[in-house]
């Protein structure tokens, strides 16, 4: 049973909670460049 759910899930769903390499290091990026800006702001400001 519990493969059935998995493999409907896989099928239905294939990117609930897979994610790639790529999509992480554009988040991580995203991430840094805010902590940049946060940084240059509360120095500049």
């Amino acid at each position: 049973m519990s493969n059935y759910i998995q493999d409907f899930w896989n099928n239905t769903f294939p990117h609930c909670f897979s994610i790639n390499q790529d999509t992480i290091d554009i988040v991580n990026t995203i991430n840094e460049q805010e902590i940049v800006l946060h940084i240059y702001t509360e120095l500049f400001n």
